[in-house]
Formats: structure tokens, sequence, C-alpha cells
């Protein structure tokens, strides 16, 4: 099991690279330190700084609230262990759809990525393949 999450995990990271190269960022190899790859997708999504470390804040929230407050089930604990996972999917969603709309796809392809399985496929395109309405465009002209 251990394996396989170090491979999804390099996966993941090498078709950020890609991404974040395409787009000719100049600190591309953050794709690959853990935390900072979600900033550097937050950037890639159009997203500033403030709304980048925002985003890698509430994905970390979660891990945070479970160790403060183990397996509480009254008040505030219970309250943010219900909601929290719902504001993540619907950020998650927005990068997602952003991030599809920046690389050149339509904003259908960010629901793509979102998408259990299916993501995989998804994030590997978005990476490794042109855009069909940009696929043509350095053809030189024909002559007349």
């Amino acid at each position: 099991m251990l394996i396989m999450s170090v491979i999804i995990y390099l996966y993941y990271c090498y078709c950020l690279w890609t991404m974040a190269r395409k787009r000719a960022f100049r600190w591309a190899w953050a794709a690959w330190v853990p935390l900072l790859n979600l900033y550097l997708l937050c950037r890639l999504a159009g997203w500033g700084v403030v709304l980048g470390l925002v985003f890698t804040a509430l994905l970390i929230a979660p891990t945070v609230l479970w160790f403060h407050y183990g397996l509480k089930t009254s008040g505030f604990a219970y309250l943010m262990k219900r909601t929290l996972p719902l504001v993540l999917l619907l950020v998650a969603l927005v990068v997602a759809v952003k991030l599809s709309v920046h690389m050149r796809r339509g904003w259908w392809f960010g629901i793509l990525l979102v998408i259990p399985v299916v993501n995989y496929f998804a994030f590997w395109l978005m990476a490794f393949s042109v855009p069909r309405k940009y696929r043509f465009a350095t053809a030189e002209p024909q002559a007349a």
C-alpha cells in the first residue's frame, strides 16, 4: 500500500512539474515538495499568494483538528469535522476548474480532475497533451 501511495504521489508531482514548465514557472521544482506543490497548484490555477496559502491551510486543517480534538463528537470539533470536508470539496472543485481553464482546457475538464480514478487520466492529459484549438497554431500558412 505504501509503495502504491509513493507511485501515485510521484506521478502527481511529475504531471504538476510538467504543467509548471509549460507555463514557464521559474520554480517548477516546487512540484516535488509535499506542501509546496499544493501552493504551486494554486499558482498554476491563477490564484494569488494569499489564496494559495489559504487553500494549503484548508487542506492541512482536518489533520490538525483530528490530532487536537481526537474523536470528540460535540461542539466545535464536531461541526468542523462535518462541514470542512464539504468546504474542501468545493474549494478543490474551484481550483480544478480554474486550473483547467488556465491550461487552455474547458471548464468541464476541471470537473474530471475531482472524480476519483478519472482524475489520473485527466491530469495526464492536461500535462502532456496539446489542446485541440491550439494544436495547429504554429502551422505555416499555405502559399496561394
